[in-house]
């Protein structure tokens, strides 16, 4: 018994700012009976891969890929949100198997998520000169949450977990010296440790200087992985296993918080927008609800119901 749900959606608005998303989910199940010494296995290669990038404006794209043996199962997500001033990456798997004296079962799952976006904006105030320096102050952060646990309750029970995230955040103005940041943190649950490690969600500052009237490019990236597998071989008992990696809302810019004259004198009329997309990053970025999520939401209780359903059949 197989399960497939994708979703994609993506606005195709031409502009030369570059977004791209990259998103590999597979998952794979099986099951050996050895009353009959049948074999009942559903196994997949990675599905949907994209990697190149697009000249758009926003790019969205989610996948979901579920598969059921018997007992055993395997469900991977993914979800990818590139736009002007933010990313968004998010990985999950779960997986699951039972046994009876004469059954084993098992199933494992990965999952790749990438996004990035790149653009840039003019810096100006207009009441100083072309080319006077300018310190420019802005903020940028990361949110979310990252997991990995199983469980197995007796000893011929098997599995791990694992999950990580990482994010890049660069500010560089044309002629000058840039700011170039990075975060990593990550989770297992194995049979060595379970131990998270890295660095902390939340909010940093990013200072540059700036000639007046010149271009700031801006880039973000971010990326999500979650794999995992659980095997149970023989006996009463059963091992499962659980991760993710879900960049909340955004690895995001977070507006510019300050412009300074040489002198320390504050600046309090400027503009930042960017020619391609139509920017304002003066302001923090605030990602809009999206389609692609009411569809993981969706194909995790398709997974939930097709589970509960198996395990109503099974004797």
């Amino acid at each position: 018994m197989a399960l497939v749900l994708g979703c994609v959606v993506a606005a195709l608005d031409p502009a030369h700012a570059a977004m791209s998303v990259y998103l590999e989910v597979h998952a794979g199940a099986s099951e050996h009976d050895y009353s009959t010494n049948d074999d009942e296995s559903d196994t997949s290669p990675p599905f949907e891969t994209f990697s190149d990038f697009h000249e758009t404006l926003t790019l969205n794209l989610s996948h979901i890929e579920s598969r059921s043996a018997g007992a055993g199962s395997a469900f991977g997500s993914g979800a990818a949100t590139a736009s002007p001033g933010g990313v968004h990456v998010a990985a999950n798997v779960s997986g699951a198997g039972s046994a009876s004296p004469t059954t084993e079962s098992g199933g494992s799952a990965q999952t790749d998520v990438q996004a990035a976006m790149g653009d840039s904006f003019v810096l100006l105030a207009p009441g100083l000169p072309i080319g006077a320096p300018l310190t420019l102050t802005a903020s940028w952060s990361t949110s979310g949450n990252v997991f990995a646990s199983f469980a197995a309750n007796d000893g011929s029970s098997n599995a791990n977990a694992y999950s990580t995230w990482s994010a890049n955040f660069a500010l560089i103005p044309i002629g000058g010296e840039g700011f170039h940041a990075t975060r990593s943190a990550g989770c297992q649950h194995d049979s060595v440790a379970q131990a998270c490690w890295g660095d902390d969600f939340g909010a940093a500052p990013a200072v540059v200087t700036v000639a007046n009237g010149a271009l700031v490019s801006v880039s973000i990236s971010a990326r999500a992985r979650a794999w995992g597998s659980s095997y149970q071989a023989g006996g009463e008992g059963s091992a499962s296993m659980n991760a993710f990696a879900d960049l909340g809302n955004t690895v995001a810019w977070g507006g510019i918080t300050s412009v300074q004259e040489e002198g320390g004198d504050p600046v309090s009329e400027y503009s930042a927008s960017s020619a391609d997309t139509g920017y304002d990053y003066r302001f923090a970025y605030a990602p809009e609800p999206q389609a692609l999520e009411l569809c993981a939401a969706a194909g995790a209780a398709l997974f939930a119901v097709a589970r509960s359903r198996r395990r109503t059949l099974r004797p």
